[in-house]
């Protein structure tokens, strides 16, 4: 009975200080991430690879979490107005939206990415060719958010931009395998 009432003290005391977590927490957070790497292709296999949605499940971090998600592409698949969108079962993965709203071909990509509770979010990708075999890639995302009541709390040990930063740098190293034929 002693050990029932001191883990029921426990648990309470762990929840009572949770919730003071997230009182005190951010409301509102920002990632600010960019990663880059050199690629030997040309800029325009890798351009390709980041244009076309269809190939991000080959070189996609999140792609990898969950091989089995759904996703579904729009009529157009590459360049502005393409988009698909998923649904994956992952919390890490989750359910969004990605469009393309801007680019330059061999030069530029701007996405829009909406997940159901956040707002948007507008990574970019910048290619540069160094020669006409290799090819430096760079990938940018800069937001702002609010941070939901039950999840302040957790903000004060999570690190989004390393998280995030993370997964850019192990899907642009399989963007790279990939572009180089490995």
């Amino acid at each position: 009975m002693r050990v029932l009432k001191f883990l029921f003290g426990l648990l309470a005391f762990l929840l009572i200080a949770y919730l003071i977590l997230c009182l005190i927490g951010p409301k509102q957070s920002s990632i600010d991430v960019e990663r880059n790497t050199t690629i030997d292709a040309p800029v325009a296999t890798v351009f390709n690879n980041v244009n076309d949605f269809s190939q991000w499940k080959k070189w996609s971090y999140w792609h990898g979490l969950d091989p089995e998600m759904k996703i579904e592409y729009g009529d157009i698949k590459t360049g502005t107005g393409a988009w698909y969108k998923w649904e994956s079962g992952d919390m890490n993965v989750g359910k969004g939206r990605m469009e393309t709203v801007e680019y330059i071909p061999n030069e530029f990509i701007k996405n829009k990415m909406e997940f159901d509770d956040t707002a948007p979010s507008y990574p970019s990708f910048k290619f540069e060719a160094i020669d006409d075999s290799s090819t430096k890639v760079s990938w940018d995302m800069k937001t702002d958010f609010e941070v939901p009541f039950m999840q302040r709390g957790m903000m004060k040990f999570m690190d989004m931009n390393q998280m995030i930063g993370t997964a850019y740098e192990k899907s642009l190293a399989n963007l790279k395998n990939l572009s180089e034929g490995n």
